[in-house]
């Protein structure tokens, strides 16, 4: 009865050592699996903080970029604003030109009514000298206009 008994122990001890390695195995199969599953999150992580940091640059990237293209739009508005100063210049420049031909253009013009008078005036100055017979004097014929 006692062989029976320590048979029967046995049995129960060898069940429960077949169960105890069952669960043993079955835990290192899920400890592999879950240290598995964290190298594999690593490697993500790893591969999304590379990400993350290429995202940085590439956002610093952008804003350098943003900051140069608003930088050379302003230069472009003021070249814009230089360029239509500059045009309005010239254009009052051209303005002030066209006024001043036109004056030096009208001065031949009246040199010429100047010299018609002049003559015209000489003419009368001989015409009445022949009437009165004036004699030319010496002091004033310096001073004549011929």
């Amino acid at each position: 009865q006692k062989l029976a008994q320590l048979c029967k122990e046995a049995d129960a001890n060898l069940s429960r050592a077949v169960a105890a390695e069952s669960k043993v195995n079955t835990l290192e199969r899920m400890l592999h699996e879950r240290n598995q599953e964290i190298t594999s999150l690593t490697n993500q992580l790893v591969e999304l903080d590379t990400e993350l940091t290429t995202a940085k640059t590439k956002s610093g990237d952008a804003k350098s970029e943003e900051a140069e293209g608003h930088r050379r739009s302003m230069e472009g508005e003021h070249a814009r604003r230089k360029y239509l100063w500059v045009q309005d210049e010239l254009n009052l420049a051209e303005t002030n030109l066209k006024h001043t031909n036109e004056k030096f253009g009208r001065i031949p013009e009246k040199a010429d009514k100047f010299e018609r008078q002049v003559d015209g005036l000489k003419r009368q100055r001989d015409i009445w000298k022949e009437k009165h017979e004036v004699p030319d004097f010496p002091s004033r014929s310096n001073h004549t206009l011929s």
